[in-house]
């Protein structure tokens, strides 16, 4: 989809001009029905509009992060269910135990800035 960066700048100017020249709220409807499909935001990326220019699509160098993909309260409920699942096969004291043990030595070494 080669003309997506086309496509939602288009947009996002679109809802700008609702927002800077006709009044209209961010969370208004006129700028929700615009962008929400997307959940687009009405701003620019200086980065992207610099090196857009270029042909470079900033989103294909970005990371996805899967524990921000999905809800903290669903990514709890499937853990607890996965916890669940180890404390029922034989030996689940033991292999929970090791999962601790693993997760607190990843924890001791963990550079916190």
């Amino acid at each position: 989809m080669a003309n997506l960066p086309v496509y939602t700048l288009a947009k996002i100017l679109k809802a700008c001009e609702f927002i800077y020249k006709c009044g209209n709220t961010v969370d208004g409807s006129k700028v929700e029905q615009i962008l929400g499909e997307g959940s687009w935001v009405p701003t620019i990326n200086r980065f992207a509009k610099k090196l857009g220019l270029l042909g470079l699509d900033p989103f294909s160098m970005l990371v996805v992060d899967l524990m921000h993909e999905c809800k903290l309260g669903t990514w709890k409920v499937l853990f607890t269910h996965l916890l669940r699942l180890l404390y029922a096969l034989p030996g689940g004291d033991r292999l929970v135990m090791a999962l601790d043990t693993r997760y607190r030595g990843f924890m001791q070494s963990a550079v916190i800035y």
